[in-house]
């Protein structure tokens, strides 16, 4: 006897929710520890058996690899939202951003080199990053010859970078804004210098 679609439907809809509890857990594990969780530490935390997170995710592995995609995905998603060309406006996005999350993008640079998932998270970061810093500055550096638009991409994904932003927020103790600030001037120099 075949199961009825409306049930089939609550099955996937069960399976997706389990899934997301499971990355949502590995992700806060990751935030309270910095070190990669147990399985049964991400099981416990998503209320759910490791046989669970292993049918779900295939390995520790797996599951790591998944949690750095789905917030790979996040990250994209917010960034989208700064407006092209707008100085002022994509680095108050990129403070939202940092503001919610760079410490697992710090987190997740300090695993770089100890597993392939983490290595290919921090090089995909890395790549989201200049992909945002060359689509929202585009028209800022139009105008140039390919050797100087490389240039001030460079600066500008340099200027934008989540370690900065900690140097200048955490370590130096700036506030957001005038940590924002600080990142806006760096930007107008790297895009108006002759």
């Amino acid at each position: 006897m075949k199961a009825r679609p409306y049930v089939q439907g609550r099955r996937a809809e069960a399976a997706a929710q389990t899934a997301t509890r499971i990355l949502e857990a590995a992700t806060s594990c990751f935030l309270e520890s910095g070190d990669t969780p147990t399985l049964e530490r991400v099981a416990e935390r998503a209320g759910v058996t490791v046989q669970t997170v292993l049918r779900r995710f295939g390995s520790k592995e797996g599951l790591q690899a998944a949690a750095f995609e789905d917030y790979r995905r996040r990250v994209v998603d917010q960034r989208d939202d700064a407006a092209v060309g707008d100085i002022g406006g994509a680095v108050e996005n990129l403070g939202r951003h940092y503001a919610e999350c760079a410490s697992v993008a710090l987190r997740l640079l300090a695993l770089d080199g100890t597993s392939p998932s983490a290595t290919a998270a921090a090089n995909e970061g890395r790549a989201v990053h200049r992909a945002w810093v060359e689509r929202v500055f585009a028209p800022l550096v139009a105008h140039l010859d390919a050797s100087d638009r490389e240039r001030r991409v460079v600066q500008a994904v340099v200027a934008t970078d989540v370690y900065v932003w900690k140097l200048l927020h955490r370590d130096l103790g700036l506030s957001r804004a005038e940590t924002e600030s600080m990142i806006v001037d760096l930007l107008h120099r790297i895009f108006t210098s002759p």
